[in-house]
């Protein structure tokens, strides 16, 4: 039976990089509880696998040990933690940075493979380009300002439902803020001055899964067995 040792820092560098992307998931979907989901869900999914995307691929590397790819995979991990360390809400992305070096750790174990590993290059070229896709997708995210205001109101027959409402933008110095006004048959309003539309959405969504399935490609060669665990 053919024996690969386990990447354990790995799963230490999972928990790392998962516990603060679940906050900084968490953190708008409680700010907005009871708001319109439906017009930001493609990008809310998309932001959420962005975000949890180290974590991911550090479990994965440890579910699956042996894999040629693994300093590539656990390398592409580091360079999106480090570009979630910058762009996480609030000072949620300050709790990356023990991921980063978690991960780097890992990473290095990861690549002292046994001498001859083929492909090693072509494999860290392949993370790297899977790792830009994924960190494009926040870029994606973002591709306009686009402002909208949505507001819990009621029909004839007393039921509820969003409505999307033309914002009034005001300006102040360098920064816009949304705003609506609300009618006699009006419950509340939700404002953003930069909603994920479905088009930056779905091209988010995109990318950040083609950059997933290329990890998971690279993943599967297997190195040559490296003994007992």
């Amino acid at each position: 039976m053919t024996n690969y040792r386990r990447n354990w820092l790995a799963l230490v560098a999972a928990i790392a990089a998962g516990v603060p992307a679940v906050v900084a998931i968490a953190i708008p979907i409680i700010n907005d509880w009871g708001g319109p989901l439906v017009p930001e869900a493609l990008g809310r999914l998309a932001l959420g696998l962005a975000l949890m995307s180290p974590a991911f691929i550090a479990g994965y590397v440890w579910l699956r040990p042996g894999s040629s790819a693994e300093g590539p995979l656990l390398l592409a991990a580091v360079l999106l933690s480090m570009a979630l360390t910058f762009v996480a809400i609030f000072s949620v992305g300050l709790l990356f940075v023990p991921s980063v070096l978690l991960l780097g750790a890992a990473a290095a174990r990861g690549y002292m493979l046994p001498p001859g590993t083929a492909g090693l290059p072509f494999l860290t070229v392949g993370a790297i380009v899977a790792a830009a896709m994924v960190g494009v997708s926040l870029l994606a995210l973002n591709m306009s300002q686009d402002a909208r205001c949505w507001v819990l109101t009621t029909d004839e027959g007393g039921q509820y439902y969003w409505e999307e409402r033309e914002p009034n933008i005001q300006r102040s110095g360098s920064t816009f803020r949304s705003s609506q006004s609300l009618s006699v048959h009006d419950i509340r309003g939700t404002c953003t001055s930069n909603a994920m539309t479905p088009t930056e959405g779905a091209l988010a969504l995109t990318l950040v899964g083609s950059g997933l399935l290329l990890l998971g490609a690279l993943s599967l060669p297997k190195a040559p067995p490296v003994g007992q665990e």
